[in-house]
């Protein structure tokens, strides 16, 4: 993450393989394209149209990239 904070903010260009919600408030999203993927962790109060999205839709996500300790992911 030291080395994270120095990048800016970044766009994540793919597919929506997973999507689940965890105690109404917190999404983690799979995106994917041909060659990888990436997990995505959003605050739901925070971005309105997330309980528009679903698997298979093609989206841009803005943020900033971060690894989870727990998991390095």
């Amino acid at each position: 993450n030291a080395y994270l904070e120095g990048v800016p903010e970044v766009v994540v260009q793919g597919e929506i393989s997973s999507i689940k919600l965890s105690q109404g408030r917190w999404y983690f999203i799979t995106i994917k394209d041909e060659e990888a993927s990436v997990d995505i962790f959003a605050v739901g109060s925070q971005i309105p149209l997330c309980r528009q999205l679903e698997e298979g839709m093609l989206v841009n996500v803005y943020g900033y990239p971060k690894l989870y300790k727990k998991s390095g992911r």
